[in-house]
C-alpha cells in the first residue's frame, strides 16, 4: 500500500487552463472526467463537493450522476452532435488541410483567406461554402 501526502499545489500561469483543456480535448477524456465525478459521488461526496474538486458546476455533476443512473456507462458518453452535417467529406477536409499546409501558390490560390478557401473548395469539389463557414474551417486547420 502506498501513502501519498495530500497537499495543495499552485499551478503557474495558464497551466491550470492547459490541463483543463487537455481533459476536455477528446470524447474519451470527457467521458473519463464524467466517470471520475460519478465515482466521487458514489464514494460519498456531495455533487457540490465533487464539482468543486473537479472544477465543474454542481448542477453538471448532478446531471452526470442522473445520466449514469439511467444509462450506466453509456450515459456518460458524448451525445451525437445535432449540428448541420459538414458539406465536405472527411476525405475532402483532409485534402484541404494538405493544400493549406502546402501553401496557397501550390494550390493555385492567391492566399488563404476565407474567400480563397471558399473559391478553392468550389473549384475543386463544386461545394459552395459561405465566407464565414470557410473562415471557421480555415481557423480549425491552423496549427
Amino acid at each position: 500500500m502506498y501513502t501519498v501526502a495530500m497537499r495543495s499545489i499552485k499551478l503557474e500561469g495558464g497551466v491550470f487552463g492547459a490541463l483543463r483543456a487537455a481533459v476536455r480535448a477528446s470524447p474519451q477524456a470527457r467521458r473519463l472526467h464524467r466517470m471520475h465525478a460519478v465515482l466521487l459521488v458514489a464514494g460519498g461526496l456531495s455533487c457540490r463537493r465533487a464539482a468543486s474538486l473537479l472544477g465543474d458546476s454542481p448542477r453538471t455533476v448532478a446531471y452526470w450522476v442522473s445520466r449514469y443512473k439511467c444509462n450506466k456507462n453509456k450515459g456518460l458518453s458524448d451525445n451525437p452532435s445535432r449540428g448541420r452535417p459538414s458539406r465536405l467529406t472527411s476525405a475532402q477536409r483532409a485534402r484541404l488541410r494538405k493544400a493549406v499546409a502546402a501553401g496557397p501558390v501550390r494550390a493555385g490560390a492567391d492566399g488563404w483567406s476565407g474567400g480563397d478557401v471558399s473559391s478553392f473548395v468550389a473549384r475543386r469539389w463544386g461545394v459552395a461554402l459561405g465566407l464565414r463557414q470557410a473562415q471557421r474551417l480555415l481557423a480549425r486547420m491552423a496549427p
